[in-house]
């Protein structure tokens, strides 16, 4: 007889004809499920994980590897690489030309996974046997080499763990070259600096450029300090020009205005001689206006005084008439009288026939001020028409009265004149 089957999962019997066998396993049929989310695995895919089993779903997010190429879930057909890294078959191709690849593969310095023909084309060539570089290599001086061609130039030996020198683009064993520092004079056996044709240990460059960098900063100050006396002597120059620029200014301003006061001084001299002389002018032309007035007083006193001796003449002639006719009226009525007497006949008084010498005062004809400044008429004289304003208007006009103004000077009547358009 038989032994019962045991479920795997609940360990007890199975009684049920139906049952889930899985290599030597035997599950009930509901309880072949998913180790994760429980799902009947009976009538779908899964996979096993150990001792567990997995619906796909369950499988591919928590416990199936990712391909490092695409980073999917690997189910099946997974390439593991040397390095570990793990691929679905068809993302196992060329990184350049993306051909599938087989077992053999090779990786690029990048570690991306190429073919041999794409290694070959993309890998650096040696300088010195132009081949291919496929393992280990040497860079220096921009340039690469197989390790078993990185030898001296001189000596023909490879160069393993030596110090080595560049020079002139080919590679020496530093004790070849036998260099020596142009700032310690010793042998130099590892890198250097070249500068103007010299050559320094780098430390020793850097040595010399310090020092050269003091001697440059000593050069700069003095040169700034050098710069700034200079700075300040042109300062002062120019301080010094243009304080002097300004005297001379100021003395050109000052003559200026001298010459200016000098001017004004000339033109006051001239116009007051002008004045003078039109104040002798019109003194002259007073004195003639008043000597042709007095000849013209004196031809009317000499009428004046012909016509009184004529009346005077007429007079006496009258008077002798009368006389006469007296005497021979009284010679009639005294011709019985004894002794004749003639009575004397009375005296006439006879007119004052002297003209005085002295002339009155000539009086001038009222003429309204805007008469005489508008059209005056052609008998008046232009040069004294403040003689023909009433005593009254000359006041308002001249703020003082006709003899006030008669005793002030020639010019300041010709101002007052013409300030009020009376000359």
């Amino acid at each position: 007889m038989e032994q019962p089957s045991i479920c795997a999962k609940c360990n007890e019997q199975i009684n049920d004809a139906k049952c889930v066998i899985v290599g030597e396993k035997f599950y009930h049929e509901n309880h072949f499920t998913c180790s994760s989310c429980q799902a009947d695995l009976s009538t779908q895919q899964y996979h096993q994980e150990n001792d567990d089993y997995y619906c796909i779903e369950c499988y591919s997010q928590n416990i199936a590897p990712k391909c490092a190429a695409c980073g999917l879930a690997i189910i099946e057909n997974i390439v593991q690489l040397a390095d570990g890294v793990e691929l679905h078959k068809e993302c196992f191709v060329c990184f350049r030309c993306k051909k599938q690849l087989t077992a053999e593969y090779v990786q690029d310095e990048d570690k991306h996974i190429v073919c041999n023909e794409c290694l070959e084309q993309s890998v650096d060539k040696c300088d010195s046997c132009q081949q291919a570089i496929l393992d280990c290599k040497i860079s220096t001086g921009g340039k690469v080499y197989h390790q078993s061609c990185f030898k001296c130039n001189k000596c023909d030996l490879v160069i393993e763990q030596e110090n080595h020198l560049e020079q002139d683009g080919q590679i020496f064993h530093a004790r070849c070259l036998n260099l020596q520092c142009s700032y310690c004079n010793e042998i130099i056996l590892s890198g250097y600096y070249k500068y103007k044709d010299m050559l320094y240990h780098i430390e020793c460059y850097e040595k010399e450029k310090q020092e050269l960098q003091r001697e440059q900063e000593q050069i700069n100050n003095n040169t700034e300090q050098l710069l700034a006396d200079v700075r300040e002597e042109v300062e002062k120059e120019e301080q010094k020009l243009k304080e002097e620029e300004e005297e001379q200014q100021r003395k050109k301003q000052h003559e200026e205005e001298e010459e200016r006061k000098k001017e004004l001084e000339r033109n006051n001299q001239l116009e007051l001689e002008k004045l003078k002389q039109m104040e002798k002018d019109t003194q002259k032309t007073q004195q003639l206006k008043t000597q042709q007035l007095a000849q013209k007083q004196k031809i009317q006193d000499q009428q004046n005084e012909d016509q009184g001796k004529q009346k005077l003449s007429d007079k006496i002639k009258q008077f002798e008439t009368n006389n006469s006719q007296n005497k021979e009226i009284q010679v009639k009525q005294n011709d019985n009288n004894a002794s004749l007497k003639v009575e004397e006949p009375k005296k006439e008084t006879i007119p004052n026939t002297s003209s005085s010498n002295q002339s009155e005062p000539i009086s001038y004809k009222v003429i309204p001020y805007s008469v005489l400044t508008s059209n005056p008429p052609s008998d008046v004289d232009f040069t004294k028409k403040e003689v023909y304003l009433s005593d009254q208007e000359f006041h308002k006009i001249f703020q003082m009265n006709k003899q006030e103004f008669a005793a002030l000077k020639a010019w300041r009547q010709k101002e007052l004149k013409q300030k009020h358009k009376l000359f």
